[in-house]
């Protein structure tokens, strides 16, 4: 085997990784579209007015926003494994901000209702002449 032979192989193999590189590119950008499409239904169910509304039962509400939870967890490990590959090929790594939001919203809600539900269960015992730990419930003598 001969130099020009050798430069023939590494020229090939360059051409062959490089076109890898751009199918690589190509299903990034497919996955990309697939997070942000995700993230946008995730945000417009995560605003679904059921979950803001006083009158809605806490438990199905908490029930609805742990499912959404569990999807956002799916979407962003979706996201984490295009930025690990975007690392990997020295691409720029992209932002995924929608998706943070809505993570931010549903915590925001789950902490909303937890805090909701254990007001009512303090205040129930305490109409009930039961102990509460809250010292601005205490019982008029």
């Amino acid at each position: 085997m001969c130099i020009r032979d050798s430069s023939k192989i590494i020229s090939d193999e360059r051409d062959r990784g490089d076109r890898k590189k751009e199918e690589f590119k190509i299903e990034l950008k497919k996955r990309i579209e697939a997070i942000n499409a995700s993230t946008s239904e995730l945000s417009k169910d995560t605003n679904d007015p059921f979950l803001l509304d006083i009158d809605s039962d806490a438990f199905e509400v908490l029930e609805r926003i742990e499912v959404l939870r569990r999807r956002c967890d799916d979407v962003n490990e979706l996201a984490r494994q295009c930025n690990q590959i975007q690392s990997v090929l020295d691409l720029d790594i992209s932002s995924f901000d929608a998706l943070d939001d809505v993570r931010s919203e549903i915590a925001t809600r789950t902490e909303l209702w937890n805090s909701l539900k254990e007001f009512r269960k303090r205040l129930d015992r305490w109409k009930r002449g039961k102990a509460v730990s809250y010292t601005t419930l205490t019982r008029p003598t």
